[in-house]
């Protein structure tokens, strides 16, 4: 997000001050659609969305060179049958925004039917109203809907009203037809009297199985399920078949090197009808069990560094951004059809090698890298990472470190977050969690759920990116789960600027791609963080690794790092907040 801010909207004064300069319109499309179909003769109404227009903006939308109108929307007719690139310019002054759009003109557009269903089928609580409402493409006033229930017309309207008081399946097909043809959708509802909460578990990098866990002899475990829709959950955990702990988390501390096999069980005991919300009640009890397996090891012995040990990283293990505004970009992220974990991860190390900024995305969104040594706790100031902060922009970025406890070279232990000025705090949210959906369509936003219940998006901002997706094109499945640390944002939007102007202000230290006192090397801890220096850098220290309940994890040496970024919100016409990393770097052998 600050390269944007820095390339198009903002310069420094001659004392170094952020200041604005212009401002050109931006051009946003509903849902960030930008391909039409329509029927030939018929008229096309496109309203897209603007910021900072005003009377004095002027329009213009051609076709072929040919402008066809001069409104902010466009109402047209297509005559003949093909497919039309539609330009479009919204002027201020000098400053210009430009988009286009497919408009692709069909002899016959019969009624289409979409509607997404969850992966695993519909389940629908008894005794629940819910409505169905998919959206139905080429409709017009003539377009006839039609909803049936087991073979039987339930409903002839586009929406309908799904109430079931008995459990059981039963099989739903929507029609939709208008005068060119029509479509049809069938799919079985489950109609339940519970349903399960769900609950997943956080694998330490993209390969590793996320129910077995590596631990040094003499030290904890912490086990922690994240459950996204329990109502009243109550929680077991069990070792050799006696019950060990009944708490949300359970901390483990084997005895000996060896296997032992964990076994969770999460109950919903909700039994009262009340509603939970205006469309969900429960009224029974649900359980789901998980085994995990807990792999207690003497811990590996450190990697030493070699006169050919480099102070970079040697190898990038997995690079998985959250959706944002500069992942598959060719432009500016420096993308080039990446489309497999292997591919992503060369392009990362590609990029941090040289340099070159690579974006982590949305909130969640990381990188692992390795060395070719271990890094050696050495007093402080041990990992030096850089990113792109300026004074009034930082994204903060998450710090994790590891130690290969199990030797084998690979990322799959336990992570220790390093402790920063916001740890502790009640506004800074540990085990937190959020899942990304993919969009339907290209240029499209993405949707996300967090595990508190929140919903939003990261908008596409088609005036500024021109790639399909933000969802990273490397990820197969359609939701991406994301774990980590969230800080609460203090992007704001200064209102005593004419233009619509953000800041990202900084935090104390102990983050990447943060203006904090950290930025140089001789800093000490402070929630206050100006600095004189322009330093990029922010330095860390090995000593700051911490235990899930936050007591030091004394932590001799480390091996592997990971940078999450720490702050989910948007800026407006910014996007998204996204922690931008350029190098990490082994401090101690950088130093003269």
């Amino acid at each position: 997000m600050c390269l944007i801010l820095a390339m198009m909207t903002v310069a420094c004064n001659s004392s170094g001050i952020l200041e604005k300069v212009d401002r050109r319109p931006v051009i946003r499309f509903d849902a960030g659609v930008v391909q039409y179909t329509v029927k030939v003769g018929r008229v096309l109404n496109v309203v897209p969305q603007y910021d900072n227009v005003g009377d004095d903006t002027l329009y213009e939308w051609s076709i072929d060179g040919e402008i066809v109108s001069s409104q902010s929307s466009l109402n047209h007719v297509f005559d003949s049958v093909g497919r039309y690139y539609v330009k479009l310019t919204a002027a201020n002054g000098d400053d210009v925004a430009r988009a286009e759009i497919v408009v692709t003109v069909v002899e016959l557009a019969p009624a289409v039917i979409v509607f997404d269903l969850p992966e695993d089928g519909l389940s629908i609580l008894v005794d629940n109203e819910y409505i169905l409402s998919p959206e139905v493409l080429n409709a017009d006033d003539q377009t006839v809907c039609e909803w049936y229930l087991d073979g039987e017309l339930v409903e002839s309207q586009r929406e309908y009203r799904f109430l079931r008081g008995t459990t059981g399946d039963c099989l739903m097909r929507m029609t939709a037809c208008n005068e060119d043809g029509g479509d049809e959708l069938e799919f079985t509802v489950h109609v339940v009297d519970g349903i399960p909460a769900e609950v997943t578990w956080e694998s330490s990098y993209c390969k590793s199985d996320p129910l077995v866990r590596y631990v040094a002899l003499g030290r904890s475990i912490e086990l922690y399920p994240y459950v996204w829709n329990g109502i009243a959950p109550a929680y077991e955990w069990r070792i050799e078949g006696q019950v060990v702990c009944r708490e949300r988390s359970f901390a483990y501390t084997p005895a000996a090197e060896g296997q032992t096999e964990v076994v969770f069980t999460l109950s919903d005991v909700a039994q009262s009808t009340t509603a939970i919300t205006r469309h969900v009640s429960r009224s029974n009890v649900e359980r789901s069990v998980v085994r995990i397996n807990v792999v207690c090891c003497r811990s590996a012995e450190p990697r030493p560094a070699s006169e050919q040990s480099s102070p970079y990283i040697s190898e990038v293990f997995d690079y998985t951004p959250a959706p944002g505004q500069f992942v598959n970009d060719v432009e500016k992220g420096g993308f080039s059809g990446e489309n497999t974990y292997e591919a992503a991860n060369a392009f990362a190390a590609s990029r941090l090698l040289n340099n070159r900024f690579i974006s982590l995305g949305s909130w969640g969104g990381y990188i692992v890298v390795g060395f070719d040594h271990s890094i050696m706790a050495s007093g402080g100031n041990e990992i030096a990472i850089a990113g792109n902060q300026f004074d009034t922009s930082s994204e903060p970025g998450i710090i994790w470190v590891m130690q290969d406890t199990n030797g084998n070279g690979l990322p799959d232990d336990e992570w220790f977050e390093l402790r920063g000025s916001e740890t502790g705090k009640p506004e800074t949210r540990q085990r937190h969690a959020a899942i990304y959906t993919r969009p339907s369509a290209a240029r499209a936003s993405s949707p996300w759920l967090t595990i508190d219940g929140e919903q939003g998006t990261v908008d596409y901002l088609a005036s500024y990116h021109s790639q399909d997706y933000y969802y990273p094109a490397w990820v197969e499945s359609d939701r991406l789960t994301l774990y980590g640390t969230r800080l609460e944002s203090r992007t704001w939007r200064d209102e005593s600027v004419p233009t619509e102007y953000w800041i990202l202000d900084p935090f104390g230290w102990g983050y990447a791609d943060n203006y904090g006192c950290d930025r140089v090397e001789n800093w000490t801890p402070s929630d206050d963080p100006a600095l004189d220096s322009r330093s990029v850098v922010t330095y860390h220290h090995i000593s700051n690794a911490m235990n899930a309940d936050g007591s030091p994890a004394d932590l001799a040496w480390i091996d592997f790092i990971k940078v999450q970024t720490g702050v989910l919100d948007k800026a407006g016409w910014l996007g998204e907040n996204s922690t931008s990393i350029v190098s990490i770097a082994d401090n101690t052998m950088r130093r003269e």
